[in-house]
């Protein structure tokens, strides 16, 4: 059930891609104003997690987890009769409000109610996998359902699985005993975090408009961090801080986020540039770029449901981190050597392999590593920062991505080498993720390449 939740929030966030043209045609949208059919989910899905997370502490994290439910459900039906631009980007919005609540207590539920090294692992991986294969098989679904019924049912098929896992939460979700703690959220350090993660997802939007270094761009980096410094000064002097001390002071728990961050910037970066790359370069259409992720899926299933938990009993889990990233590198670099003739047997696929490797390798050991070094008290916040992280990551890789592609492109242009833009986007994320490996040696002291977490076989 759970897991169910995850696969529609994350399935959302790319679904729409393919139905946009359709989308914007009959709702008369702008250029600039379709954008916001997939920016609004994006940016409330980022801004909210981090508060929900520590909602979920203070008031029970099961409580809060249909709440969100019941907000992602009505706005997708909202989203599904929208006969304006603002009416759908508005339920876009509260959309994306909803995914963050449910899916900031998601990873504390599953922490919660499966104390076994064993169990947790598994469930873990059954977590990785809807994540990342949610995200491709987005871009699947929205073409076959909209070339089928229409763009509206896109949103509308969200609302009678959202009903039934409403009413099967209520009698069967257990949250392991867990008992809401009381207390206050810390609101002031929610508006300064959320306000600072809702301008910077926007300032990476609107900078590929008009400039990494243009005027407007440099002032939104600029109250951005004045935020963020804002939020740092209100933790270390708050009572009751939203990201308790205890959490940061657990080494594992922030270098896990911070590696998170760069994994989603190279991964969701690369869902967004290989769809433009198969489609502008490669010629495909929107449904054949679709069917083309079913590899990368599939691979990703069976590396974060089976083979990345053994890898995690044979080699550890730092190790087991170091070898998938180095998996999701190779296959970004053979993006980045791609003739311009390629073909999807010889080029695209082994690429597609590595890179689904990669993801759903990692996917375990990266989740287990931060959220084991997170007291259990604060399961919630860990999940919601952790959910933060990603989608701050994924904002960023695709923004830099986008950014790169572009610029390359329009400088190439005249020589026709549109491909190039994309290679060397595909360089920029595999930089990301690659920059994630000299922090695994910090992990080193507490997570030791020879203190194998033992896992039951499946």
């Amino acid at each position: 059930m759970l897991l169910g939740v995850q696969w529609m929030i994350t399935l959302d966030a790319t679904v729409v891609n393919v139905a946009l043209d359709a989308i914007g045609r009959e709702l008369a949208f702008s250029a600039a104003g379709l954008a916001w059919v997939v920016n609004g989910y994006l940016v409330a899905f980022a801004g909210f997690q981090l508060v929900a997370g520590r909602l979920g502490d203070l008031w029970g994290a099961k409580r809060v987890f249909l709440a969100g439910v019941v907000v992602f459900t009505a706005a997708s039906l909202w989203c599904g009769l929208a006969g304006s631009p603002v009416v759908l980007v508005a339920a876009r919005f509260v959309q994306g409000v909803g995914a963050a609540v449910a899916s900031a207590v998601i990873l504390a539920l599953i922490a919660a109610g499966r104390p076994g090294t064993g169990a947790r692992t598994r469930a873990i991986g059954f977590h990785g996998f809807v994540g990342a294969a949610g995200a491709s098989a987005g871009l699947l679904v929205g073409g076959v359902v909209t070339d089928a019924v229409g763009w509206h049912w896109i949103f509308l098929i969200n609302v009678p699985a959202g009903v039934l896992i409403v009413f099967a939460g209520i009698r069967l979700l257990d949250d392991g005993g867990a008992r809401p703690t009381g207390g206050r959220v810390d609101a002031l350090g929610g508006v300064l975090v959320t306000g600072a993660l809702l301008l910077a997802v926007c300032g990476l939007i609107d900078a590929g408009a008009h400039g990494w270094t243009s005027a407007r761009s440099m002032i939104i980096g600029l109250v951005v961090m004045l935020l963020v410094g804002a939020f740092l000064l209100r933790q270390a002097l708050a009572e009751s801080p939203l990201v308790p001390p205890a959490l940061l002071a657990a080494r594992s728990f922030p270098i896990g986020g911070v590696v998170r961050v760069l994994v989603s910037a190279g991964a969701f970066g690369q869902f967004f540039v290989e769809t433009l790359y198969l489609q502008r370069v490669l010629g495909y259409d929107a449904s054949a770029a679709g069917f083309a992720f079913v590899p990368l899926t599939l691979v990703n299933c069976v590396f974060s449901l089976w083979i990345s938990r053994r890898l995690c009993g044979w080699l550890g889990e730092l190790r087991t981190l170091a070898v998938t990233l180095a998996l999701l590198v190779a296959g970004l670099l053979l993006y980045a050597v791609q003739p311009l003739d390629a073909t999807y047997p010889v080029d695209v696929l082994p690429a597609m392999v590595l890179i689904g490797a990669g993801i759903g390798g990692a996917w375990v050991p990266m989740v287990k590593i931060a959220i084991d070094g997170a007291p259990a008290s604060d399961y919630g916040v860990a999940s919601g920062l952790l959910n933060t992280a990603q989608q701050a990551g994924a904002a960023l890789g695709i923004a830099a991505m986008a950014g790169v592609a572009s610029t390359r492109t329009g400088e190439l242009r005249a020589t026709g080498a549109l491909a190039d833009g994309y290679r060397l986007s595909f360089v920029v994320a595999a930089i990301l993720v690659a920059s994630a490996l000299p922090l695994l040696v910090l992990l080193s002291r507490r997570h030791s390449a020879g203190a194998k977490t033992q896992l039951p076989p499946s």
